[in-house]
């Protein structure tokens, strides 16, 4: 199977050079397009090595945009390339390969058969953007999981799924009603294609693919979105070295989760069979806002009156609930019963989440952190 790879590259020659040997690496069993699009005022340097690039794998070509297009306009450049070439990996140039990144793509691409699917990502997402803790999934002996948010840190399309979400963004939609986590809704629009794409996977019903440990990883290098290179939004879980990966639909898979990274209710019932009578909203992590959730039931930490409790002792939390453990920290309340205030992480949390870490010890990290922020 041929996979064509899109580069996005800028101003970052070394990241550029970077991508492009793990790239080399991972292509040495199939044969791999390659093209490496320049924005518009891109370095010398970053042109310089595109356009004397010698590449082995496939056929290559360079673009070199006309004007600056900006990170939206350039990843939706992209997804209209995608659109016409088909079977596409879009790669932002800060990016590094796990060695059988495009093993990975051969092998899941034939098994997705779900019209619910409309991309492949090569990316783990580990935190909760609402709160930053981890995003700890269900052990279930598969590689991967299903969730309903975009993926900029590698990401490959079949040409029906770009020119599906292309049609969408062409019809003008009214994303006014989409249930965005808190943190997307602070992004600028202009500047922000990751908004569009979440509003589409809700309008659509759409899912992402994700692995369980990373394909791709990013390293926080200054750029379009990002003026100086930081440690703080560079959250890498684990990249992935081996050659297998197991496969279960989303219809077959417990790990089924929406852009809240909360379990789909319906998962969570086939876990928990007695909340099956309840028409119930998830709500874990504490991160979505009583409007975005129209059921007459909240699953929720947040606080409230409970109709039914539990403790959270096991992880992932929902393991609470199949298990029965006491307590009063996830509660099941009737809506108009919650308190609608979106939880911030809590002393709690990180005893939960770091049992082992003292805070005073998480408190001069971070004090030595902000430090660096005005001595670098």
């Amino acid at each position: 199977m041929e996979i064509n790879v899109i580069i996005l590259a800028h101003k970052r020659t070394a990241t550029l050079k970077r991508l492009l040997a793990s790239i080399e690496d991972a292509s040495r069993k199939g044969f791999v397009n390659l093209v490496i699009s320049c924005d518009g005022g891109s370095s010398n340097e970053v042109r310089k090595l595109a356009q004397g690039l010698k590449w082995e794998w496939g056929s290559y070509d360079f673009i070199q945009q006309e004007k600056p297009l900006g990170v939206k306009s350039h990843n939706l450049w992209a997804l209209e390339l995608a659109s016409n070439l088909d079977r596409c990996l879009i790669l932002e140039d800060d990016l590094l390969l796990a060695p059988h990144a495009m093993d990975y793509i051969r092998e899941i691409d034939p098994q997705v058969i779900d019209e619910r699917i409309c991309g492949i990502a090569l990316y783990r997402y580990s935190f909760i953007d609402h709160h930053h803790l981890p995003f700890v999934l269900i052990p279930d002996g598969s590689f991967v999981y299903y969730q309903q948010r975009p993926c900029s840190n590698g990401c490959y399309y079949r040409a029906e799924w770009a020119k599906d979400f292309l049609r969408y963004l062409r019809s003008k939609p009214n994303q006014s009603e989409c249930q965005l986590p808190p943190q997307v809704q602070t992004w600028d629009s202009d500047k922000s294609w990751q908004k569009d794409y979440y509003c589409y996977l809700q309008s659509k019903d759409r899912y992402l693919l994700f692995p369980r440990y990373s394909l791709s990883t990013d390293f926080g290098k200054p750029g379009s979105n990002m003026k100086r290179a930081v440690d703080q939004y560079q959250h890498h879980s684990a990249l992935f070295m081996g050659d297998e990966f197991g496969f279960r639909s989303m219809d077959e898979s417990i790990n089924v989760y929406d852009a809240h990274y909360e379990l789909l209710a319906e998962k969570v019932k086939e876990i928990c069979p007695e909340l099956e009578m309840y028409d119930v909203c998830v709500d874990l992590h504490g991160g979505k806002d009583l409007k975005s959730c129209n059921s007459a039931y909240l699953l929720s930490t947040k606080k409230g009156k409970a109709e039914k409790a539990w403790a959270r002792k096991l992880k992932p939390q929902i393991l609470n609930l199949r298990y029965n453990i006491s307590g009063d920290t996830i509660k099941l309340m009737k809506r108009e019963n919650v308190e609608s205030k979106i939880n911030k992480p809590s002393k709690e949390d990180f005893y939960y989440y770091f049992p082992d870490t003292k805070i005073k010890d998480l408190i001069k990290m971070k004090a030595k952190e902000l430090w660096s922020r005005f001595t670098s």
